[in-house]
């Protein structure tokens, strides 16, 4: 009698549980080049918003010196691809 009651006990604390996870919704996948892109950070602005930093800074013949700001909604759907590029001018160019 008692091994029935821990039994239904404990199927009864396990579908709950397991009937309890919250759903996770996925948003939209986005190109992310993450060789060049560094130190990814996610910045909460607002309530409602998301965005993802990041920052391209490579050096050589061809340097890039890149921002980029992807702007996420409640529901993690990217709504906006943000880049902005840094002329970064030294002393000894002309």
């Amino acid at each position: 009698m008692m091994r029935q009651k821990l039994l239904l006990l404990s199927g009864l604390l396990i579908g709950v549980v397991s009937f309890a996870q919250p759903k996770y919704e996925w948003g939209e996948k986005f190109s992310y080049n993450y060789p060049e892109e560094t130190n990814p950070q996610l910045v909460l602005v607002d309530n409602y918003n998301t965005y993802l930093l990041s920052i391209t800074n490579e050096h050589g013949m061809l340097p890039s010196h890149k921002v980029t700001i992807r702007k996420f909604d409640q529901k993690n759907q990217l709504t906006g691809t943000f880049a902005q590029e840094l002329k970064i001018r030294h002393w000894y160019a002309v």
